[in-house]
């Protein structure tokens, strides 16, 4: 299995980061009632980032802790590679 992270923005501007196998079908589930609470909050997601794929749901998942660390301000590691 390959996993990749993806970032998506919601209407009201704010920013969610997740992980999934399948960036586009994880959007509408989401925009569809089967995702997050955030979704569910903040009205549909649209897609704005799909990162490069990853070998494992661990280190996607360590890469989507480090982007949200970046995205509320806090220290980002150098080595991280995304681009938004």
């Amino acid at each position: 299995m390959t996993w990749f992270v993806y970032i998506a923005q919601a209407k009201t501007g704010r920013y969610y980061t997740g992980i999934t196998e399948d960036p586009p079908q994880r959007i509408l589930d989401h925009n569809e009632g089967r995702g997050a609470k955030f979704s569910k909050d903040q009205g549909a997601l649209r897609l704005t980032y799909i990162s490069p794929l990853f070998e494992t749901k661990s280190e996607a998942r360590k890469c989507e802790i480090q982007i949200g660390l970046c995205m509320t301000g806090q220290q980002c590691q150098d080595d991280i590679s995304y681009n938004v």
